[in-house]
């Protein structure tokens, strides 16, 4: 009983020590402030590490005893020259050591580092910045350990005895190393954490690692540890790195030596995650996911791995391969020396098994090889497909089938080996979608060696067509690399001949089809590096071909064309080809199939203009890009490539041309323009067509100049510097323009002018330029001008004629200057019935509006019919010159379809203003400076329309020119005849002083000094 009672009690007081402890534990790191031991903590952990630390604000925990940082620093050692701390992290978590805390001293358990940042950086001479964690920092090069000053108390300064001072110290040399540091933990934890490895050894730029887990237990300089290591990769599935082992002790002067032990494991790693993870571009291109395991052992410099990786669902450069691949390997790497050593390379590509051995420099640029691959009667399938892939053999979309035997030694730089050895294939049958029936191989056989890469007679056959190859190529490794191949296709049709080429990756026929019999016999030898610089020699012929190109929208049509092979170029004799609805005969030279140069006599019954913008402008599918145009060494095989596919859209067949030659063309149709018997000097420039000289017979005339064609905008630019003579105006300008049957006559014109338009009818909207006419004998429809001047001067009523729908144009001409379609004139000038015109302004090309100052003159006996110069008693609108000649100024405006004519109330003012009227012989020579001044009174100085102002140009300007002053304006006698409802001048008025009129008269010697004719008074 009494044993009980003692239980209870003990187990009462052990319950009340546990509450005690427990409450200590939530209470106390409550009552006691950690931060106020912050530097000490700092300080402590300072001499712990080595380095310089950064606190931020602490809590603390008692059991176990620890304590946490917020955002924790500690700096870089100042021997390497960073502008980042060694370490930074988000939460600190510090677990010290119960005992040595009640003596008031820190020692460290174990750290625990939430989200931190670690910079790992190896100088040029190989040492680590972490290596020197946990010791004294060391002073830099060249510079002594300070002597530190003596203590002060608050009285006096004591000095230190001879005996106590320190003894200057330098850094030490390779002999004198620093003893290894004193940082223990019994356990490190990182939580999400960043690396970054700088080496500068290797000239290595910073690669940074991210979403790293660590765990390291028992931790010391001179003893063994372990660790466990996660990467978290972004992405879908697993995508999780481990390696767990043991290492230690570390070689902190040589990381590399460090021993460690341990397991590689990948779980579904995307290839696209492990490239970012581990900052490399060697998988580029490559889409898979990894799994495997691999020991892991690194002794004295010596890393050593051996394992299983499988790759599986892997798509390279966009081709799905198909089937998983398997690497089984055992190699072992050097860390001093960079030399790889392939112990065993079993790679299985599905089923089929290629062993590779033997060693890699990886220390020189470019890394070196010495290494053997074998396969024996290996299925072909799983390689070609895979070779496909990196665009070193065959079509993308072939299957291939057959074996292959394989026995090459390769030795010197990896991108530029010399080989040893054999490779054959037997029994090929590559089949695919693009491929009516399969291109079969009974055997491909090289020969290597390090000087050629020689092949045997082989024959590719595929329908009724058999293509007989062979081929050496020399100095395959060196720069001046160099290939003798000949061809031979006897009696081949076109379409299998392209099959052929599709089933061997040949990038240029991609998208082409044909049929058609061709014949080939040819050798060609160069340099590979420069396809332009090749050679050729043979003799060919073209028979009832069709050919489909992606550059071209419709088919070449070849109904024959014999063809030689010579030095650099290839002739096409005895041509008859169609293109779309143009059919040519003649003779055609290319050189340099990469940028072709052509030269050409071609004799075309007719050519549709727009039917082949169409068809040039089309912009073919970008064929997919081939890796081998990175690593062409490995395409052992030259591929018969003329165009290297790009990431960019693929020009069109004329933007990549040279040359010239000479066309003659029955017609030629651009919509509703049409030209016949056309001959031209031609010159391609990449895509800018040059014409000159170009003759033409158009519309019952004729044309000569030059038209330029620039075919590389998405809309072709024409630039046209043409004449003109005896062409139906009607029909020439309603094939270039909206306007229709509202022009007629025997048009001679002289053009000098740009424009770009989807259609023949729209070329003047666009138009930019000048332009100048002249039309004879023809008519301008919709408008009766001198019915409609009769109109405005007020004297329909004298039995003059009725109104008609047209206007007789005698002669016609003028200069414009046009810009974007509108065009402006200042001298168009007309000679009707009746009498002559001269107008000034804008004609709108696209919407046909008009503008026009119009200054009419009727001739004499037009004016003396409706009353001569005494009808205008009434009237403001006309006036009379000296010759007895009614002058009628009008505006014309609305369009040509709907015209509407005004009096130009402004230009009869000017001209009553200086008494200076133009006659019939020359209608616009006078009127042409007032006019200036009525379209620019807002420019310049005073306004020429009012007393006082001084004209800018015009008249003046004519005036000043001829009499070598200015003259200045004077009060003017009122000008004689129609308008002017003055009387006879009164008696003793003096004469006036010579107004504009009389001194130009004067100067033309046109004019006798006369008073002014006095007015018939009205009755």
């Amino acid at each position: 009983m009494e044993s009980g009672k003692s239980m209870r009690k003990l187990g009462i007081a052990v319950l009340v020590i546990v509450v005690l402890l427990v409450g200590a534990a939530l209470i106390v790191p409550h009552l006691i402030d950690i931060n106020q031991y912050h530097g000490k903590i700092q300080t402590q952990l300072e001499k712990h590490l080595g380095r310089k630390v950064d606190l931020g604000d602490m809590s603390l925990s008692l059991f176990p005893p620890s304590f946490e940082v917020a955002n924790a620093t500690i700096a870089e050692d100042q021997r390497f020259a960073t502008n980042r701390p060694f370490a930074t992290a988000d939460k600190l978590a510090v677990s010290v050591k119960f005992w040595p805390l009640l003596h008031k001293d820190v020692e460290v358990k174990s750290l625990e580092l939430d989200r931190p940042h670690i910079e790992l950086v190896r100088d040029a001479q190989g040492t680590w910045n972490f290596a020197t964690l946990g010791q004294e920092p060391k002073p830099t090069p060249a510079q002594t350990t300070p002597v530190p000053a003596p203590r002060k108390n608050s009285t006096t300064a004591q000095k230190p005895s001879p005996a106590q001072a320190p003894t200057p110290t330098t850094t030490t040399g390779p002999e004198g190393k620093q003893p290894a540091g004193q940082l223990t933990l019994a356990n490190l934890f990182i939580s999400d954490g960043q690396v970054a490895i700088t080496d500068l050894q290797k000239h290595q730029s910073r690669a940074v690692y991210d979403h790293i887990d660590l765990n390291v237990n028992d931790f010391a300089p001179d003893q063994q540890f372990s660790m466990k290591l996660t990467a978290h990769l972004p992405g879908a599935g697993k995508q999780t790195v481990w390696l767990e082992g043991k290492g230690g002790p570390i070689k902190q002067a040589d990381l590399i030596n460090t021993p460690f032990q341990g397991t590689l494991r990948l779980d579904q790693v995307s290839t696209d995650a492990a490239q970012k993870f581990l900052n490399s571009q060697s998988l580029n291109g490559i889409d898979a996911t990894l799994t495997g395991d691999a020991k892991v052992t690194n002794a004295a410099g010596k890393l050593a791995s051996s394992g299983t990786i499988k790759m599986e669902n892997a798509r390279i450069h966009n081709v799905d391969v198909g089937y998983p691949i398997a690497l089984d390997y055992d190699v072992a790497d050097d860390l001093t020396s960079d030399v790889i050593q392939i112990h065993k390379g079993d790679l299985k590509l599905g089923a089929t098994p290629i062993t590779v051995a033997g060693s890699i420099n990886s220390k020189p640029t470019p890394a070196q090889i010495d290494l053997k691959l074998t396969a024996a009667n290996a299925s072909i399938e799983e390689a070609a497909r895979l070779a496909a892939a990196f665009g070193v053999a065959f079509g993308k979309d072939m299957d291939v089938k057959g074996t292959v035997n394989a026995d090459i030694q390769a030795r010197g730089a990896m991108d530029k080996p010399a080989m040893n050895g054999q490779l054959s294939a037997r029994n090929l049958n590559i089949s695919g979608k693009e491929l009516p029936q399969p291109v079969r191989v009974n055997e491909i056989a090289l020969t290597l060696t390090p000087d050629s890469i020689r092949s045997n007679d082989f024959a590719a056959t595929t329908g009724s067509t058999s293509v007989n190859v062979n081929f050496t190529l020399a100095n395959y490794s060196a720069p001046n690399s160099s290939i003798n191949a000949a061809l031979r296709a006897p009696n081949a049709r076109i379409g299998e001949i392209i099959s052929i080429a599709k089933a061997a990756g040949v990038s240029a026929v991609e998208g082409m089809s044909g049929d058609g019999a061709l014949t080939l016999d040819v050798r060609a030898q160069g340099p590979t590096k420069n396809m332009s610089a090749l050679t050729f020699a043979g003799t060919g012929k073209i028979s009832n071909a069709t050919l489909k190109m992606p550059s071209l929208t419709k088919p070449v049509q070849i109904r024959n064309s014999d063809i030689t092979f010579s030095q650099n170029s290839v002739a096409l004799q005895n041509v008859a080809a169609g293109l779309g609805q143009t059919n040519a005969t003649g003779t055609l030279t290319l050189k340099n199939f990469e940028a072709p140069q052509v030269q050409f006599t071609l004799n075309a019954d007719k050519v549709n203009v727009t039917e082949l913008q169409q068809m040039f402008n089309a912009t073919p599918a970008t064929p997919a890009k081939r890796a081998a145009a990175e690593h062409d060494f490995w395409q052992i095989v030259p591929s018969a490539a003329a165009q290297q596919p790009s990431a960019k859209a693929e020009p069109s067949l004329l933007t990549k041309m040279t040359g010239g030659g000479t066309i003659t063309v029955g017609s030629i149709q651009y919509d509703d323009l049409l030209l016949n018997n056309t001959h031209a000097n031609v010159t391609l420039d990449h895509g800018l067509i040059k014409m000159n000289p170009v003759t033409s017979e158009i519309y019952g005339g004729s044309e000569n100049g030059t038209i330029t064609i620039d075919m590389r905008p998405a809309q072709p630019v024409y630039a046209v510097n043409l004449k003109t003579d005896k062409v139906d105006a009607n029909k020439l300008v309603s094939s270039v323009s909206d306007l229709k049957q509202t022009l007629y006559g025997m048009l001679a014109s002289n053009v000098n002018a740009s424009f770009s338009s989807s259609s023949s009818s729209n070329i003047a909207r666009s138009l930019n330029g000048t332009l100048a006419i002249n039309l004879t004998n023809g008519k301008l429809m919709n408008l009766d001008l001198l019915h409609e001047v009769a109109s405005v001067g007020k004297f329909l009523g004298n039995n003059f004629a009725a109104a008609k729908n047209f206007t007789d144009l005698v002669q016609l001409t003028g200069n414009f200057d046009v810009k974007n379609g509108v065009a402006q004139t200042n001298n168009l000038k007309a000679q009707i019935d009746g009498g002559t015109m001269a107008a000034a302004g804008l004609i709108n090309l696209a919407d046909q509006s008009l503008n026009l100052h119009v200054t009419a003159v009727l001739n004499k006996a037009l004016s003396s019919q409706v009353g001569g110069t005494q009808v205008g008693g009434f009237m403001n609108t006309a006036l009379a010159n000296n010759q007895g000649e009614l002058v009628v100024p009008v505006i014309i405006t609305g369009s040509f379809q709907h015209p509407q004519v005004a009096p130009d109330v402004q230009q009869i003012a000017q001209m009553k203003l200086h008494n200076l009227l133009p006659t019939s012989g020359n209608p616009g020579q006078l009127t042409t400076g007032i006019l200036g001044a009525i379209l620019n009174k807002n420019q310049g100085g005073g306004s020429s329309g009012q007393p006082g102002g001084q004209p800018n140009g015009g008249i003046g300007g004519i005036l000043g020119a001829l009499s070598g002053r200015q003259q200045q304006n004077q009060q003017q006698q009122p000008p004689a005849g129609v308008g002017n409802n003055q009387g006879q001048q009164p008696q003793g008025t003096p004469t006036p002083a010579p107004n504009l009129g009389d001194v130009l008269n004067q100067v033309l010697n046109k004019k006798r000094n006369q008073p002014s004719p006095t007015p018939t008074p009205q009755k």
